[in-house]
């Protein structure tokens, strides 16, 4: 196995001819944690992108001198590589955050008023969405309407009482709401600030990729040499 003259993929005890005395046999005394050590090693070529085309195979190490490394060097390695991936996630957990609300906000892009006013009301309700054309309430009620929206914008402040007969009107109308941002000022400056926000943010993500990268240049020829070792020890 370790001299690549052959390598099992699959093996059924049976009584076949040419398969008799063979049996599935135990696992050696260290080869769960040589399988845990293993699947860590992966994870970390998986992370850092680190293969055998790629890794500069440098110079030849003895067995035992390498599974030595694989205790001292790997969980430092595996600490800086996680902490890196963490902070990553993290700051890619926020550009997501930012780009619904961004979506969320883009229908209000035209609303030239504070979207707090829009709610914390007991005995008001306010709605908003998009409808082909504009139209009046068949009650008091305090309105807007855009065309510079696309597919047109209509919000309405009404009484609560009247939300069943106003949404009722309004989908005859073709009206299709939609939700309002719970934010505070108007929607094309929370735009500004969350695409700023976005921005920054993916200008993080971008130094942390780097350093994974030069993390790849360093260990790279370490750990796909780690790998290649406990495949054949497994």
């Amino acid at each position: 196995y370790r001299y690549n003259i052959f390598h099992i993929e699959d093996f059924v005890e049976q009584d076949a001819e040419g398969c008799e005395g063979f049996r599935i046999g135990k696992p050696m005394p260290n080869a769960s944690k040589t399988s845990g050590d293993l699947l860590r090693i992966r994870s970390i070529e998986n992370i850092l992108g680190a293969n055998a085309d790629n890794a500069d195979r440098g110079a030849l190490q003895k067995a035992d001198a390498l599974h030595k490394s694989i205790g001292d060097s790997l969980p430092e390695i595996e600490k800086e590589v996680n902490s890196l991936v963490a902070k990553r996630n993290d700051l890619e957990s926020k550009v997501r955050d930012c780009d619904q609300k961004l979506a969320d906000l883009e229908a209000f892009r035209a609303f030239p008023f504070d979207l707090s006013l829009l709610s914390g009301y007991e005995g008001f309700a306010a709605i908003a969405g998009h409808i082909p054309a504009d139209v009046e309430l068949p009650f008091d009620c305090e309105k807007f309407f855009t065309k510079e929206s696309e597919g047109n914008l209509l919000v309405a402040v009404i009484p609560r009482s009247k939300v069943g007969e106003a949404e009722t009107f309004l989908s005859e109308k073709g009206f299709v709401s939609v939700a309002i941002p719970k934010e505070t000022g108007e929607a094309k400056a929370r735009i500004e600030g969350y695409t700023h926000e976005k921005n920054s943010l993916s200008d993080e993500i971008a130094k942390i990729n780097e350093q994974i990268a030069q993390l790849n240049a360093k260990h790279a020829s370490f750990i796909v040499a780690c790998d290649e070792l406990l495949t054949a020890d497994v």
